[in-house]
């Protein structure tokens, strides 16, 4: 990620929460999550071109993409034609800061998985769930939900992703997790359980969840055209996205005309 930028056209960050959830539901089912698409741009096109600007990457939720205005210092660089929701809500999710709306509040939030789901799926399509809490929770807490018309009362195990990510010796992975589970909630993981976790962890460590091609055309236009053709996962773009980057080659302030005329 360190120099990958967001290309001039792509949109602002617009999944929800819920884009997540079926994100990590998909890679703990083993489902493709589409090919991302990078431009292997020259830095003598970017000097040659002063209409192509680097997006930076977000850090933080809820906050617009920035201007890489820093001198051009590189020989080449890559910029995202298609991905970029997906390689933010990754970067978001697992070293960035994401926010969540509480009241009317933004709080910073870290993403769980419920360990002791898989079982069957939720009436949303779901198998493996995930949420964001606040960042005061922890690693590891019990969420008790309570039924009051059925008089009923459920428990959840949650485990936060960025404790599971963060771990990086393959022989004490499941064994810090056992470990931690333990102390804090004195809950014992059994082997299904505790290969669940490991699963998900290998994946986000070391496994090549995404497919990635890099297009070294230096032809903006060319470049364009690919990214329409390929723009068929998450939130399509309709028409008037892709009119509106025609619009930014021409006018350098369009991004920010529009966004404040719109707030």
């Amino acid at each position: 990620m360190r120099h990958c930028f967001c290309l001039t056209y792509k949109r602002p960050y617009v999944w929800e929460e819920a884009d997540i959830y079926l994100l990590f539901d998909s890679i703990c089912r083993d489902y493709p999550i589409n090919t991302v698409l990078f431009w292997y741009l020259k830095k003598e096109t970017l000097q040659s071109n002063s209409f192509i600007k680097r997006f930076k990457f977000l850090s933080e939720r809820n906050i617009e993409n920035q201007i890489d205005t820093s001198p051009i210092r590189r020989d080449s660089y890559f910029l995202a034609i298609d991905g970029q929701q997906r390689i933010t809500s990754f970067y978001l999710t697992l070293q960035g800061t994401y926010k969540i709306k509480i009241k009317r509040n933004w709080e910073n939030a870290d993403l769980y998985f419920n360990f002791n789901s898989g079982v069957e799926e939720d009436a949303e399509g779901i198998l493996y769930e995930f949420k964001f809490f606040p960042q005061t929770n922890g690693n590891v807490f019990i969420e008790t939900i309570e039924d009051k018309k059925n008089k009923t009362t459920t428990t959840k195990n949650w485990i936060r992703v960025k404790f599971i990510f963060s771990l990086d010796k393959l022989p004490e992975v499941q064994s810090k997790i056992k470990q931690e589970i333990n102390r804090i909630i004195n809950v014992d993981v059994d082997d299904a359980v505790s290969g669940l976790m490991f699963n998900l962890w290998s994946k986000l460590r070391y496994e090549k969840l995404i497919s990635y091609y890099n297009e070294k055309t230096q032809d903006y236009d060319k470049v364009l055209d690919i990214f329409k053709r390929t723009n068929s996962g998450g939130q399509k773009l309709k028409y008037s996205d892709l009119l509106f980057s025609y619009i930014k080659l021409h006018w350098n302030d369009a991004r920010d005309k529009f966004s404040k005329l719109l707030k």
